[in-house]
């Protein structure tokens, strides 16, 4: 569909086809170090056919790639080869764009979880609610609760009590959605069912 809306001259399409594969490839599993390199390419493309105004779009999911492949100083920070976080988030911030706003602090809620830091998840899991209304009905909404139940649960150790029989109550309502989203789609979410 890229090369498709390429040679028929629609850059804009050619450029949400790409953006969209990458989101999908990042949920799907893809190995990350050819995902990189077809984001890299992707964002040369971009840069090519004179699309560069829209390639932050593209740096903070390249940058998060990265991130996983050990190639930023501090792996909770979208700060790297790729971008850094400060003005990536500005234009992220800038944009008003909900659904790029509520990916960045996904992506960040992904990395504290992963890298095992329970105050910057939770951290991250509070941004990302504060634009959830502009995610709905996308492939981000999974991802999100999931994410941000692990980052409560993690949490818990350190938690007072209140606070932990919170975290777990949200766990467990997560729960709930993530088995009733199974049941019609097992392949995208019944992992996750299973390790919350």
């Amino acid at each position: 569909t890229y090369r498709l809306a390429l040679e028929t001259g629609d850059f804009n399409y050619a450029f949400h086809v790409g953006i969209v594969h990458t989101v999908n490839s990042i949920a799907a599993g893809r190995a990350l170090r050819r995902l990189a390199d077809s984001a890299a390419a992707f964002a040369r493309g971009t840069r090519r056919i004179g699309m560069a105004r829209f390639e932050w779009r593209l740096s903070l999911f390249r940058q998060y790639v990265d991130n996983f492949l050990g190639g930023a100083p501090d792996p909770l920070v979208l700060s790297g080869a790729v971008t850094d976080e400060a003005s990536l988030l500005a234009e992220v911030e800038g944009s008003g764009e909900k659904l790029m706003i509520c990916f960045a602090d996904i992506a960040r809620l992904h990395l504290a979880v992963c890298f095992g830091d329970a105050r910057a998840a939770v951290a991250a899991a509070e941004r990302a609610t504060r634009v959830e209304d502009g995610i709905v009905a996308s492939a981000l909404v999974v991802p999100l609760v999931f994410y941000r139940a692990l980052a409560g649960l993690m949490a818990c150790d350190d938690a007072a009590p209140a606070e932990r029989r919170r975290h777990r109550g949200d766990a467990r309502s997560v729960r709930k959605k993530l088995a009733a989203w199974a049941r019609h789609c097992p392949e995208n979410v019944a992992h996750r069912l299973h390790l919350l």
